[in-house]
Protein backbone atom coordinates (compact mmCIF):
# COMPACT_ATOMS: atom_id res chain seq x y z
CA UNK A 1 0.00 0.00 0.00
CA UNK A 2 0.94 3.36 -0.94
CA UNK A 3 0.47 6.70 0.74
CA UNK A 4 -0.43 8.85 -1.94
CA UNK A 5 -2.60 8.00 -4.69
CA UNK A 6 -0.38 7.97 -8.41
CA UNK A 7 -1.39 7.27 -11.43
CA UNK A 8 2.14 4.84 -12.28
CA UNK A 9 2.12 2.98 -8.52
CA UNK A 10 -0.73 1.68 -7.68
CA UNK A 11 -1.83 -0.61 -4.39
CA UNK A 12 -1.81 -4.53 -4.98
CA UNK A 13 -2.00 -7.51 -3.50
CA UNK A 14 0.72 -10.36 -4.59
CA UNK A 15 1.03 -13.98 -3.19
CA UNK A 16 3.76 -16.75 -4.53
CA UNK A 17 3.26 -20.24 -3.71
CA UNK A 18 5.97 -23.12 -4.03
CA UNK A 19 5.00 -26.55 -3.80
CA UNK A 20 7.97 -29.45 -4.06
CA UNK A 21 8.59 -33.04 -3.66
CA UNK A 22 12.43 -34.62 -4.00
CA UNK A 23 12.57 -38.14 -4.58
CA UNK A 24 16.14 -38.74 -4.62
CA UNK A 25 18.02 -37.34 -7.54
CA UNK A 26 14.50 -36.25 -9.15
CA UNK A 27 13.16 -33.03 -7.42
CA UNK A 28 9.32 -31.53 -9.21
CA UNK A 29 8.59 -28.07 -8.05
CA UNK A 30 4.61 -26.46 -8.99
CA UNK A 31 5.46 -22.48 -8.59
CA UNK A 32 2.15 -19.92 -8.63
CA UNK A 33 1.91 -16.59 -8.45
CA UNK A 34 -0.84 -14.44 -8.53
CA UNK A 35 -0.64 -9.94 -8.73
CA UNK A 36 -3.97 -8.14 -8.15
CA UNK A 37 -3.21 -4.08 -9.03
CA UNK A 38 -6.14 -2.13 -6.52
CA UNK A 39 -8.32 0.22 -8.30
CA UNK A 40 -6.88 -1.22 -11.63
CA UNK A 41 -6.55 -4.24 -14.16
CA UNK A 42 -3.02 -2.54 -15.02
CA UNK A 43 -0.11 -5.38 -14.38
CA UNK A 44 -3.03 -8.05 -13.30
CA UNK A 45 -1.27 -11.76 -14.12
CA UNK A 46 -1.54 -15.31 -13.00
CA UNK A 47 1.37 -17.57 -13.60
CA UNK A 48 1.54 -21.29 -13.41
CA UNK A 49 4.98 -23.28 -13.52
CA UNK A 50 6.16 -26.33 -13.13
CA UNK A 51 9.73 -27.55 -12.91
CA UNK A 52 11.40 -30.87 -12.99
CA UNK A 53 14.95 -31.10 -12.38
CA UNK A 54 17.63 -34.77 -12.26
CA UNK A 55 20.69 -34.87 -11.17
CA UNK A 56 23.23 -37.37 -10.02
CA UNK A 57 24.20 -38.24 -6.91
CA UNK A 58 26.67 -35.77 -4.83
CA UNK A 59 30.91 -37.68 -4.54
CA UNK A 60 30.77 -38.64 -8.71
CA UNK A 61 33.60 -37.07 -10.89
CA UNK A 62 30.79 -37.27 -13.94
CA UNK A 63 28.15 -34.43 -12.45
CA UNK A 64 24.97 -33.79 -14.49
CA UNK A 65 22.06 -31.30 -13.91
CA UNK A 66 18.67 -31.14 -16.05
CA UNK A 67 16.18 -28.76 -15.37
CA UNK A 68 12.98 -28.79 -17.66
CA UNK A 69 10.18 -26.20 -16.95
CA UNK A 70 6.94 -24.75 -18.57
CA UNK A 71 5.53 -21.92 -17.46
CA UNK A 72 1.81 -20.49 -18.48
CA UNK A 73 0.99 -16.65 -17.57
CA UNK A 74 -2.55 -14.83 -18.14
CA UNK A 75 -1.79 -11.52 -17.64
CA UNK A 76 -3.06 -7.39 -18.51
CA UNK A 77 -1.71 -4.20 -19.72
CA UNK A 78 -2.96 -0.69 -19.42
CA UNK A 79 -2.78 0.47 -23.21
CA UNK A 80 -3.53 4.12 -23.41
CA UNK A 81 -7.69 3.95 -22.75
CA UNK A 82 -7.54 0.30 -23.52
CA UNK A 83 -6.77 -2.90 -21.55
CA UNK A 84 -4.96 -5.32 -23.31
CA UNK A 85 -5.16 -9.25 -22.30
CA UNK A 86 -2.73 -11.82 -23.60
CA UNK A 87 -1.45 -15.13 -22.27
CA UNK A 88 1.64 -16.33 -23.03
CA UNK A 89 3.69 -19.97 -22.41
CA UNK A 90 7.45 -20.79 -21.96
CA UNK A 91 8.94 -23.49 -22.42
CA UNK A 92 12.69 -23.92 -20.99
CA UNK A 93 15.66 -26.33 -20.53
CA UNK A 94 18.76 -25.93 -18.47
CA UNK A 95 21.45 -28.53 -18.90
CA UNK A 96 24.62 -28.70 -17.18
CA UNK A 97 27.14 -31.39 -17.47
CA UNK A 98 30.79 -32.22 -16.37
CA UNK A 99 32.76 -35.37 -17.82
CA UNK A 100 36.28 -36.65 -16.32
CA UNK A 101 38.86 -37.27 -18.42
CA UNK A 102 42.25 -37.34 -16.41
CA UNK A 103 42.24 -36.73 -12.80
CA UNK A 104 43.58 -32.94 -13.47
CA UNK A 105 41.37 -32.47 -16.54
CA UNK A 106 37.68 -32.15 -16.86
CA UNK A 107 35.35 -31.57 -19.67
CA UNK A 108 32.24 -29.62 -19.56
CA UNK A 109 28.84 -28.53 -21.57
CA UNK A 110 26.30 -26.08 -20.59
CA UNK A 111 23.13 -24.82 -22.43
CA UNK A 112 20.46 -22.78 -21.99
CA UNK A 113 17.71 -22.78 -24.17
CA UNK A 114 13.77 -20.79 -23.82
CA UNK A 115 10.86 -20.61 -26.21
CA UNK A 116 8.36 -18.20 -25.96
CA UNK A 117 4.83 -17.92 -27.70
CA UNK A 118 2.17 -15.42 -27.21
CA UNK A 119 -1.44 -15.80 -27.90
CA UNK A 120 -1.82 -12.56 -29.51
CA UNK A 121 1.52 -11.96 -31.08
CA UNK A 122 2.86 -8.48 -32.07
CA UNK A 123 6.13 -6.47 -32.88
CA UNK A 124 6.05 -5.70 -29.43
CA UNK A 125 5.48 -8.83 -28.03
CA UNK A 126 6.94 -11.59 -30.69
CA UNK A 127 7.71 -15.02 -30.50
CA UNK A 128 11.42 -15.76 -29.90
CA UNK A 129 13.69 -18.56 -29.19
CA UNK A 130 16.69 -18.29 -27.88
CA UNK A 131 19.63 -20.51 -26.90
CA UNK A 132 22.66 -20.21 -25.23
CA UNK A 133 25.11 -23.09 -25.38
CA UNK A 134 28.73 -23.03 -23.34
CA UNK A 135 31.28 -25.99 -24.22
CA UNK A 136 34.96 -25.92 -22.31
CA UNK A 137 37.55 -27.58 -20.54
CA UNK A 138 38.50 -27.52 -16.74
CA UNK A 139 42.35 -27.89 -15.82
CA UNK A 140 42.93 -28.53 -11.87
CA UNK A 141 46.40 -26.90 -11.65
CA UNK A 142 46.89 -27.99 -7.62
CA UNK A 143 44.19 -28.84 -5.28
CA UNK A 144 42.72 -25.82 -4.97
CA UNK A 145 43.32 -23.93 -8.19
CA UNK A 146 41.03 -24.71 -11.16
CA UNK A 147 41.56 -23.04 -14.71
CA UNK A 148 38.57 -23.02 -17.23
CA UNK A 149 38.94 -22.64 -21.03
CA UNK A 150 36.15 -22.37 -23.22
CA UNK A 151 33.96 -21.36 -26.10
CA UNK A 152 30.48 -19.42 -26.09
CA UNK A 153 27.40 -19.11 -28.35
CA UNK A 154 24.17 -17.81 -28.46
CA UNK A 155 21.35 -17.30 -30.63
CA UNK A 156 18.33 -15.34 -30.70
CA UNK A 157 15.45 -15.48 -33.29
CA UNK A 158 12.19 -13.81 -33.45
CA UNK A 159 9.31 -14.77 -35.50
CA UNK A 160 7.46 -11.77 -37.37
CA UNK A 161 4.27 -11.89 -38.57
CA UNK A 162 2.53 -10.17 -41.52
CA UNK A 163 0.71 -7.52 -39.39
CA UNK A 164 3.90 -6.92 -37.53
CA UNK A 165 4.19 -2.56 -37.20
CA UNK A 166 8.25 -3.35 -36.88
CA UNK A 167 9.83 -5.87 -38.52
CA UNK A 168 11.08 -8.16 -35.78
CA UNK A 169 13.50 -10.44 -37.00
CA UNK A 170 15.80 -7.37 -36.77
CA UNK A 171 16.43 -8.42 -33.73
CA UNK A 172 17.94 -11.27 -34.56
CA UNK A 173 21.59 -12.04 -33.54
CA UNK A 174 24.03 -14.93 -33.22
CA UNK A 175 26.68 -14.79 -30.67
CA UNK A 176 30.26 -16.66 -30.63
CA UNK A 177 32.98 -15.86 -28.05
CA UNK A 178 35.77 -17.20 -25.92
CA UNK A 179 35.75 -17.25 -21.88
CA UNK A 180 38.26 -17.82 -19.38
CA UNK A 181 38.09 -18.61 -15.50
CA UNK A 182 39.84 -19.26 -12.31
CA UNK A 183 38.51 -20.72 -9.25
CA UNK A 184 40.66 -20.56 -6.25
CA UNK A 185 39.68 -22.22 -2.77
CA UNK A 186 41.88 -22.00 0.34
CA UNK A 187 41.06 -24.55 3.43
CA UNK A 188 41.05 -21.46 5.86
CA UNK A 189 38.04 -20.87 4.04
CA UNK A 190 38.95 -17.74 1.35
CA UNK A 191 37.95 -18.11 -1.85
CA UNK A 192 38.18 -16.23 -5.52
CA UNK A 193 36.52 -16.60 -8.30
CA UNK A 194 36.90 -14.63 -11.49
CA UNK A 195 36.03 -15.01 -15.03
CA UNK A 196 36.21 -13.26 -18.52
CA UNK A 197 34.63 -13.73 -21.83
CA UNK A 198 34.80 -11.96 -25.10
CA UNK A 199 31.90 -12.37 -27.67
CA UNK A 200 31.41 -11.19 -31.34
CA UNK A 201 27.44 -10.50 -31.35
CA UNK A 202 26.16 -9.58 -34.66
CA UNK A 203 22.94 -8.98 -36.22
CA UNK A 204 22.73 -10.04 -39.86
CA UNK A 205 18.88 -9.16 -40.82
CA UNK A 206 18.88 -5.46 -39.44
CA UNK A 207 18.81 -3.57 -42.11
CA UNK A 208 20.24 -0.06 -39.89
CA UNK A 209 23.71 -1.42 -39.05
CA UNK A 210 25.29 1.58 -41.06
CA UNK A 211 23.40 4.26 -38.69
CA UNK A 212 22.22 4.57 -34.82
CA UNK A 213 20.60 1.19 -34.32
CA UNK A 214 20.23 -0.54 -31.03
CA UNK A 215 20.51 -3.46 -33.41
CA UNK A 216 23.73 -2.89 -35.14
CA UNK A 217 26.98 -5.71 -34.91
CA UNK A 218 28.92 -5.15 -31.32
CA UNK A 219 31.69 -6.92 -29.72
CA UNK A 220 31.14 -7.12 -25.84
CA UNK A 221 33.78 -7.89 -22.91
CA UNK A 222 32.23 -9.16 -19.47
CA UNK A 223 34.69 -9.13 -16.51
CA UNK A 224 33.29 -10.78 -13.48
CA UNK A 225 35.12 -11.40 -9.97
CA UNK A 226 34.08 -12.34 -6.44
CA UNK A 227 36.04 -12.57 -3.59
CA UNK A 228 36.22 -13.67 0.30
CA UNK A 229 38.96 -13.57 2.50
CA UNK A 230 39.71 -13.46 6.32
CA UNK A 231 42.07 -10.59 7.15
CA UNK A 232 42.18 -11.88 11.23
CA UNK A 233 40.26 -14.23 13.35
CA UNK A 234 36.78 -12.98 13.57
CA UNK A 235 37.36 -9.54 10.62
CA UNK A 236 36.42 -10.91 6.64
CA UNK A 237 36.65 -9.08 3.69
CA UNK A 238 34.18 -9.45 0.76
CA UNK A 239 34.41 -8.10 -2.58
CA UNK A 240 32.30 -8.07 -6.14
CA UNK A 241 33.34 -6.73 -9.91
CA UNK A 242 31.16 -6.96 -12.52
CA UNK A 243 32.86 -5.28 -15.84
CA UNK A 244 31.15 -4.86 -19.07
CA UNK A 245 32.13 -3.10 -22.59
CA UNK A 246 29.24 -3.07 -24.82
CA UNK A 247 31.52 -1.70 -28.41
CA UNK A 248 29.55 -1.02 -31.31
CA UNK A 249 31.53 -2.10 -33.99
CA UNK A 250 31.13 0.77 -36.77
CA UNK A 251 29.64 3.58 -33.99
CA UNK A 252 31.23 4.77 -31.12
CA UNK A 253 28.28 6.37 -29.88
CA UNK A 254 26.75 3.09 -29.60
CA UNK A 255 29.23 2.22 -27.34
CA UNK A 256 28.06 1.27 -23.91
CA UNK A 257 30.65 0.78 -20.68
CA UNK A 258 29.38 -0.26 -17.14
CA UNK A 259 31.71 -0.92 -13.91
CA UNK A 260 30.15 -1.89 -10.70
CA UNK A 261 32.67 -2.69 -7.37
CA UNK A 262 31.24 -3.62 -3.89
CA UNK A 263 33.39 -4.17 -1.01
CA UNK A 264 32.40 -4.72 2.37
CA UNK A 265 33.85 -5.63 5.68
CA UNK A 266 32.06 -8.69 8.39
CA UNK A 267 33.27 -8.81 11.56
CA UNK A 268 31.47 -12.19 13.35
CA UNK A 269 30.87 -12.26 16.98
Amino acid sequence: MYRGDNLFIADYHRNRFLAWADFRSVRVEYHNELNESLGSEDLDYSQNAIRLGIRNTPGSRLIYDVEIDGTLRNYTIAFEDSILRNIYSQAGLNLYLTLPVLNWMNLIGEDNFIFKSYREKSSLEPDYFWNFLRTGVVLNIVNTIDVTLGYEWELRKHRSISSDIFDVTEQNYTSNGIYMALSLLNSNGSYLSASISYQGRRFPQSATNDIISIYSDRNILSITAMAYWPLLSNLFLNTYIMYDNDKDKDLDQQSNQSTIFTAELEYKF
